[in-house]
């Protein structure tokens, strides 16, 4: 059963999360994301760092080194899990304006031209089903549905796999208007569901009447934990070896040449273009901390310590994407991923 801090912990999770959700949807200036992401952050803190007795039957025991480095922390499960929700959600809701022109049969792509021009052999799509306002509308209220059961971790697998089939579903109806950050989105919800989400501050782990008698461990050792410890990974090695044009070593241009594209430039892009110095640090440090990545999630020794020090250098790699780049989603997707 939940203690009180547990329960806090869960609440301010899901609230400061959800106001994330929709503030991404809904407000053009991305400092307000950052200040209520950093606000999330600190409440998921407490549930990181509560300290338990040394006979208390969630306290993990080291073992040995392998274990230490292949282990996923049943807490930052939880905090996952309620972070993809709340991306489910936000993603949903910043779409809801443009149901018609994306996603009906009188919009830029009617399900014929789909079909018969741009649909790929293995696309899974159940917006297909209907092309009307109306149809699309209740597969979108259905989608909510399960984003905040799967939140709240109720049936969390059962959730899981409907948050990741409504997700594809949408990005294949129209995937003129995807990103980067979709595709790790989808990916994500993928190694989810093969993850124990719900073993930590869910509504399950509430109702499992054996939680008391036979505890969950704090930290547990899966195929799918280590996979998706891989695929952060990853993600970061393959983006570093793309950046081997000399804008990033050793003139260290790159940044100053992404926040000059207006398209994408926000007012603090203006600002720093007049720190070109500032700018040439961040691009060295970016690269050099990309390749760094994938070796540092794997280190034998201090391996909390240092995966702790990951996170909160990537967190602040990708507030400062969002804060200097208008990319949509991908900063945020990008941070659930640690």
């Amino acid at each position: 059963m939940f203690t009180p801090i547990a329960l806090l912990t869960l609440l301010g999770m899901a609230s400061m999360l959800g106001a994330i959700a929709f503030t991404a949807a809904t407000v053009s200036n991305p400092l307000v994301l950052f200040v209520l992401m950093g606000i999330a952050s600190v409440l998921a803190g407490i549930a990181l760092f509560t300290r338990l007795p040394a006979d208390h039957p969630y306290r993990y025991e080291t073992g040995n080194w392998w274990h230490r480095v292949s282990n996923v922390d049943l807490r930052s499960l939880a905090f996952f899990r309620v972070s993809l929700g709340a991306m489910v959600i936000s993603d949903i809701i910043h779409r809801i304006p443009d149901i018609t022109a994306h996603y009906t049969d009188k919009g830029i792509l009617p399900r014929a031209d789909l079909i018969t021009k741009f649909l790929g052999k293995w696309v899974l799509s159940l917006h297909l089903w209907s092309g009307t306002q109306a149809g699309i509308t209740l597969l979108f209220a259905f989608t909510l549905f399960c984003a905040f059961c799967f939140l709240i971790g109720y049936r969390t697998r059962l959730f899981g796999f409907l948050c990741w089939l409504m997700v594809i579903s949408l990005h294949g109806r129209n995937p003129m208007v995807l990103q980067a950050g979709d595709v790790l989105f989808r990916i994500l919800l993928f190694w989810a569901m093969f993850l124990p989400l719900n073993a930590r501050f869910s509504v399950d782990s509430a109702l499992n009447s054996t939680a008391d008698s036979n505890p969950p461990p704090r930290q547990l050792l899966t195929i799918a934990g280590f996979a998706i410890l891989i695929q952060a990974g990853l993600v970061y090695v393959y983006s570093a070896a793309l950046k081997s044009h000399a804008h990033w070593w050793p003139n260290g241009e790159a940044v100053y040449l992404a926040i000059s594209l207006d398209h994408f430039a926000t007012p603090i892009s203006h600002w720093l273009l007049g720190l070109p110095q500032v700018m040439k640090y961040l691009t060295l440090s970016t690269w050099i901390l990309e390749w760094a990545a994938p070796f540092l999630l794997f280190v034998p020794m201090f391996n909390g310590q240092v995966r702790l020090i990951m996170v909160v250098l990537f967190w602040g790699l990708h507030c400062a994407f969002g804060a200097t780049l208008l990319i949509g989603m991908f900063p945020f997707v990008s941070a659930t991923s640690w």
